[in-house]
C-alpha cells in the first residue's frame, strides 16, 4: 500500500491488483484496486501444512489460464511503464507473455539473493524454498529484497537490499508505556492462545482473529482494525506470537 500511495503522490496511474486478505484491506483504502486469485498458506494448530499447503496451491495454479490471459488483455490494453510484483505468480506469467518489464518488491527473494550454504539438514527446506522462488519468478528486471540485513556482495547484481516498508504512520510513532501488551499473528489457527493469555496478569490486546470485544484480560479486534497504530504506540512490551 505504502508503495502504491508514493507513485499515486508522485503523478503515476497505479493499478493494484491483489488477492485474499490483501485485496480486502486495499479497496478500502486505495482506488482502481482488481482481485486476482493468490496462493495460500493452509495453517493447522498455529502450523504451516505443507502438504495441505500444496494441494490447496496446486488446485489454483491448474486454473491460473484464464487468470493470465486476463491480466494480460488488461495489460495490453493498460499499457504500464511497469509492472511490480510482491511474491505473486499471476502477474510476473502476463507480464512476460505481453513484453512488460517488471521487477519484484519482496522479503522471499532474500533467500537466492545470497550465496548459503546452510547446514544439511536444513537443505530440503533451502531447496523447496528456492523451487518456489524460482518456480513463482523468473525474469525480472531487479529484485528488490526487504531485509533487516544485507550481503556483503549480492550474489547477483540486479538484486537491491533495503530496510523494511514502514508506513509513515508507524515511522512517526512514539513509543508510550500504557499497561498492555501488543500481541499479532498472522494465522488465526492459534485457538489455544486466548486461553494461554488469560493465565498471565497482564492486558493483552489481540490482532489476530476474525473477532471484536473484551474477554478477562484479553481485547480482541481484527488484524486490519484501525486502532491497531494506537496500540502499537502504546505497549510495554510487544510480541509477536509464532
Amino acid at each position: 500500500m505504502f508503495i502504491a500511495s508514493r507513485l499515486q503522490e508522485l503523478g503515476h496511474e497505479v493499478r493494484v491488483y491483489a488477492s485474499n486478505a490483501a485485496y480486502s484491506a486495499l479497496e478500502l483504502r486505495l482506488p482502481n484496486v482488481r482481485e486476482i486469485p493468490g496462493l495460500v498458506l493452509e495453517y493447522e494448530n498455529n502450523q504451516v501444512k505443507m502438504g495441505r499447503s500444496f494441494r490447496t496451491n496446486r488446485r489454483i495454479w491448474r486454473n491460473r489460464r484464464p487468470v493470465i490471459q486476463r491480466l494480460k488483455e488488461e495489460l495490453r490494453a493498460y499499457r504500464p511503464h511497469l509492472v511490480i510484483t510482491d511474491f505473486e505468480p499471476f502477474l510476473p506469467a502476463a507480464a512476460r507473455a505481453s513484453g512488460f518489464g517488471f521487477i519484484s518488491v519482496d522479503h522471499q527473494h532474500v533467500i537466492p539473493g545470497l550465496r548459503l550454504n546452510p547446514p544439511l539438514k536444513y537443505w530440503p527446506h533451502y531447496l523447496a524454498t528456492l523451487a518456489v522462488v524460482y518456480w513463482t519468478h523468473s525474469g525480472e528486471t531487479a529484485n528488490l529484497v526487504t531485509s533487516f540485513f544485507r550481503p556483503v556482495k549480492p550474489a547477483q547484481p540486479h538484486y537491491h537490499y533495503f530496510a523494511p516498508i514502514l508506513r509513515k504512520e508507524i515511522v512517526s510513532a512514539r513509543p508510550e508505556r500504557n499497561g498492555h501488551v501488543l500481541v499479532y499473528q498472522t494465522s488465526a489457527s492459534f485457538s489455544r492462545l486466548p486461553a494461554l493469555l488469560a493465565q498471565i496478569p497482564i492486558d493483552f490486546r489481540i490482532y489476530a482473529f476474525p473477532r471484536e470485544g473484551k474477554c478477562g484480560n484479553c481485547v480482541f479486534k481484527p488484524r486490519n482494525h484501525p486502532d491497531f497504530l494506537v496500540d502499537e504506540r502504546n505497549p510495554v512490551v510487544e510480541c509477536g506470537v509464532r
